[in-house]
């Protein structure tokens, strides 16, 4: 399972519910505005998120993600 840190964690997840109709399976917050660890689904796939801190830095990778429609996933990005 892909495990991602990001700036922004909260973004990602809302662009991926956006994009991907991923669904979140778990939230674990630090505090009212930090991701310690989130769980994704997309799809039969799970990605595990996390926001970056100053003693995690921000861990980023490529990613291939499988839709059924890539021209209508590439629209909802945009």
């Amino acid at each position: 399972m892909p495990y991602l840190i990001l700036k922004d964690a909260a973004s990602f997840i809302k662009f991926a519910e956006e994009v991907f109709d991923a669904k979140v399976a778990l939230k674990e917050m630090r505090d009212e505005n930090i991701i310690m660890h989130a769980e994704i689904k997309i799809g039969d796939s799970t990605l595990m998120i996390a926001e970056a801190t100053a003693d995690y830095d921000p861990q980023n990778a490529g990613l291939f993600v499988y839709v059924k429609d890539a021209d209508a996933a590439f629209a909802n990005a945009m």
